[in-house]
């Protein structure tokens, strides 16, 4: 089963390919997944289909499997992984800066968690010396 997918704007229904088209921002550019191509995150721009994968550094490692959004400052999200070292898979924003990793929402928890001992600790201290 092939998926394609379309833009409608100014009354023309465009066929911009066969690719599972996902997010859409107010410049019209769409992301989505090819996964004829075996699951590759894609880039629809006024009518040219491009693989993330030749926008980003190779260098990097990354192997990007699917774009799931895209906001009106053309940042994406994207899932995927990468193999230099340790098998490494998450969801990263690519933006004109390049890719970065999105912290998992357990590094936002243990954080919290390290702020929350230290205030516990400071408190203690302050109770536990003695009055001047």
């Amino acid at each position: 089963m092939v998926t394609e997918s379309f833009v409608y704007s100014n009354g023309v229904l465009t066929n911009i390919g066969a690719f599972s088209g996902i997010d859409i921002n107010k410049s019209s550019l769409v992301v989505g997944t090819d996964y004829l191509g075996g699951g590759t995150a894609q880039l629809w721009d006024n009518g040219t289909l491009y693989n993330l994968n030749s926008l980003i550094d190779p260098a990097s490692g990354w192997y990007l499997q699917s774009a799931v959004g895209i906001n009106d400052s053309n940042q994406i999200a994207a899932f995927g992984c990468r193999t230099t070292g340790a098998l490494e898979c998450g969801t990263l924003i690519l933006s004109a800066q390049g890719v970065s990793a999105v912290p998992e929402p357990t590094t936002y928890a243990m954080m919290l968690g390290g702020l929350g001992m230290l205030g516990f600790m400071a408190r203690r201290r302050r109770a536990a010396r003695p009055a001047a």
